[in-house]
């Protein structure tokens, strides 16, 4: 009975296999009709988007349901084009084209923020406890009264374009037209650190342990290991996609949102890079993990989102290093009642797909689908909203596929 069920599992697979490689991963929910969706951050369970119009205007976007739909919180603003979030306690500060806006209510109402901002244009915006900097034009700017007041904080700062900053220990970083700056003393000081940037147009920043990256305009992505002091490209996987406009990570997963090629995943801390683009436009300008989604901002006006757990697996590194083949392990417990552990190894970083099907060869959940670094992996199926049965998970890598007899007994 077994084998004439998986046979017919196998034909019905095949033909899924086939076509389900264009199905969407990613769902998106529209905050407006049109415009760029330029930053993405979150307070409690209120996620918000900044929305740029090339013509003028834009605002602030609140979600209360992890971005399945959005509603307009920019009272206070006027028509502004808002290029930057930040997060300090309560405050929620946007930056736009005429300064720095703060919402103390959770973006029902902002006021205006920008005594002593003599370069309003703000392109960053930046928390470092409780201390924001803005990134301009003219400089950078430093508050220490929730944007009440501000002071320019250039000296040493040869390029003004300011696009992007990061802080690793008590240095901080300043990404600019011209390169990366760091200083030591809270902004008091700038001095140029780009030893091994080939590309100097900074558009976003950010520290992952000890590593720096940079993301630049047209160059792609560098990484320091040593504070800036000296820098490397990590392009491995981007291809020609080189417009890097946002950076994200949870834990040392990261990823990038770029202008042409949509977003890419890199599970080895930058060494490599993936494309985890199915269902999703190519030009992407925000990317931010919150809770158990990754999400996206599009040139079109809406914000993606998908499920961490499709992208990202534990892994554990056996005792005798990464393994040199391809396995998918017998699921254990099996029988199980709701939930079971699925391990599986790969030879090589690539992408890699996890899924689960019913005995009709219809998909029941997917586990894994992204790029994974090799080694050995374990993934946790929780099968409470299935009813009990014959399941079968199919591992696919590169050209490995193999797959896995399940029971469910409720």
């Amino acid at each position: 009975m077994k084998k004439a069920v998986f046979q017919i599992f196998r034909s019905v697979a095949i033909l899924m296999f086939a076509t389900s490689a264009c199905l969407a991963q990613w769902t998106s929910s529209t905050a407006a009709s049109t415009g760029t969706m330029t930053s993405i951050a979150s307070i409690g369970s209120k996620l918000f988007a900044a929305r740029s119009l090339p013509t003028g205007g834009g605002g602030v976007f609140v979600s209360t349901n992890a971005g399945s739909s959005w509603t307009s919180a920019s009272s206070g603003m006027g028509v502004v084009r808002v290029q930057a979030l930040a997060v300090i306690d309560t405050f929620l500060f946007a930056g736009a084209d005429s300064g720095v806006y703060v919402s103390a209510t959770g973006g029902a109402s902002w006021t205006a923020a920008k005594t002593g901002l003599t370069s309003p244009y703000t392109t960053a915006l930046f928390a470092n406890g409780t201390t924001l900097f803005a990134g301009t034009y003219g400089g950078v700017f430093r508050s220490t009264d929730n944007g009440a007041h501000w002071t320019a904080v250039n000296t040493g700062l040869t390029n003004t374009g300011v696009h992007a900053f990061a802080a690793h220990g008590t240095n901080l970083f300043a990404g600019t037209d011209g390169g990366v700056f760091v200083s030591g003393n809270n902004g008091g000081t700038w001095t140029a650190v780009t030893t091994g940037l080939t590309g100097l147009a900074m558009r976003t920043m950010l520290v992952v342990g000890n590593n720096i990256f940079a993301g630049t305009f047209s160059t792609g992505v560098f990484r320091s290991t040593n504070d800036g002091a000296t820098w490397s490209l990590v392009n491995t996987g981007l291809g020609s996609y080189d417009y890097v406009y946002a950076l994200a990570a949870t834990g040392t997963n990261l990823f990038l949102a770029t202008s042409g090629g949509g977003v890419y995943f890199s599970a080895d801390t930058g060494s490599h890079w993936g494309q985890i683009n199915t269902g999703l436009p190519s030009y992407l300008y925000s990317v931010a993990v919150i809770g158990s989604y990754v999400y996206a901002g599009d040139d079109g006006g809406a914000v993606w989102r998908r499920p961490l757990t499709q992208i990202i697996t534990a892994v554990e590194e056996p005792a005798g290093g990464i393994p040199a083949r391809f396995a998918l392990n017998q699921n254990y417990p099996n029988p199980f009642n709701p939930t079971t552990v699925i391990q599986f190894s790969v030879g090589t970083y690539g992408h890699t797909s996890l899924r689960i099907f019913d005995i009709l060869g219809r998909s029941v959940a997917t586990l894994v689908d992204g790029h994974v670094a090799a080694g050995t992996h374990e993934v946790h199926w929780n099968a409470a909203n299935v009813p009990s049965g014959i399941y079968f998970c199919r591992l696919t890598s590169g050209s490995f596929s193999a797959t896995r007899t399940l029971l469910l007994l409720k």
